[in-house]
């Protein structure tokens, strides 16, 4: 879909612009690109929304409040 969220500006001016999916699994592949990124900025984990408030950093509360929205109004759900 086209519904998305962006961060909050980092230091450089840069925004990251987040979008749900839905997935008929729970196994994850994270594909690091290759370069000069470290990969500490790579990590997934299954967390509730509460539990993701205590782990994300605050620039991410935007894109958390807006994800809890969709998935409790049922927004993009299959019909």
């Amino acid at each position: 879909g086209e519904e998305h969220r962006e961060t909050l500006a980092f230091e450089d001016g840069d925004v990251s612009r987040y979008y749900i999916a839905q997935s008929q699994t729970d196994d994850v592949e994270l594909r690091v690109p290759s370069g000069d990124g470290g990969l500490e900025d790579y990590e997934y984990r299954w967390v509730t929304a509460d539990e993701a408030e205590d782990v994300l950093p605050p620039r991410l509360g935007v894109v958390l409040h807006f994800a809890v929205r969709q998935l409790t109004s049922g927004a993009g759900q299959k019909r």
